[in-house]
C-alpha cells in the first residue's frame, strides 16, 4: 500500500472524516476525486475493496468515473476497461493489467498524505453543482471573466461564491466579504482572465 494512502486514512480517521475529497490531475486533464472508505456491510464491486473512488471531471462534473480500490490497485471490472481508458484518455499501449497498474501507482503517488484544507469547499461545489438551484450557474463554466455588482437587493448564489474559491482563491479573497459581487464564468478557455485583468476591467467600470 502506498505511503500517501496509508497517512490520508490515518489523518481521516483522526478527524473522523469518511469521505475525503481532493484534486488529481492526469495527463493535463483536471479532475475532483472523492474518496470514501467502505463500512463492512456496504456493497462492493470486490469483497477485498476498502475504498470507493469517485472521478469528476473539472471541465464538467456530470462526467464521472467509479470505481473501487484497496490502497494499491484499482478495481473497475474488465467490461468497463474501455470506458475507464477513453475517461482518462489512455493510449492502448501495454496490456490491461499492466495499464490499470500504471494508473494506480501514479494515482496513489499524487493523491494528498493528509486531509487537504479544501476537503469541504470541494465536497460543497460537487453538491451544489448537482441541485435544482444553480440553474443560472453552469458547473461547466469554469473559466473567470470578470466581476459583477449585481442590483440592489441582490446577492450571488453560494454555488459561484464557493467555485471561485477552488479555481480563483485571489480573487475570492478579493470579493469574499461583498456579497453583492458575482463572478462571472466561460466554457471557454480563451476567455479565461488573469486576477489582474478582472479587477483592472471592475475598477474602471468604477471609475465611469
Amino acid at each position: 500500500m502506498n505511503i500517501n494512502i496509508i497517512k490520508l486514512i490515518d489523518d481521516m480517521n483522526y478527524k473522523e472524516i469518511k469521505t475525503v475529497y481532493f484534486k488529481f490531475n492526469y495527463k493535463n486533464l483536471k479532475y475532483y476525486v472523492s474518496l470514501k472508505k467502505l463500512d463492512n456491510l456496504e456493497p462492493r464491486f470486490r469483497k477485498d475493496s476498502l475504498y470507493k473512488l469517485t472521478f469528476s471531471k473539472r471541465e464538467d462534473i456530470s462526467k464521472e468515473f467509479i470505481c473501487e480500490s484497496e490502497g494499491k490497485f484499482i478495481w473497475i471490472g474488465w467490461e468497463r476497461f474501455n470506458e475507464f481508458r477513453e475517461y482518462f484518455g489512455i493510449e492502448l499501449k501495454d496490456t490491461k493489467t499492466n495499464l490499470i497498474k500504471n494508473f494506480a501507482s501514479y494515482f496513489f503517488s499524487n493523491i494528498p498524505n493528509k486531509v487537504p484544507e479544501a476537503n469541504k469547499d470541494i465536497e460543497k461545489f460537487l453538491n451544489l453543482s448537482k441541485s435544482d438551484s444553480i440553474a443560472s450557474d453552469d458547473p461547466r463554466k469554469i473559466y473567470c471573466i470578470g466581476v459583477r455588482r449585481n442590483s440592489k437587493g441582490r446577492k450571488r448564489t453560494e454555488f459561484n461564491l464557493v467555485k471561485t474559491k477552488l479555481l480563483k482563491e485571489k480573487l475570492y479573497n478579493y470579493f469574499k466579504d461583498d456579497d453583492s459581487i458575482s463572478f462571472l464564468y466561460s466554457r471557454f478557455i480563451e476567455h479565461n482572465k488573469t486576477v489582474n485583468e478582472i479587477l483592472d476591467a471592475f475598477t474602471k467600470k468604477l471609475k465611469k
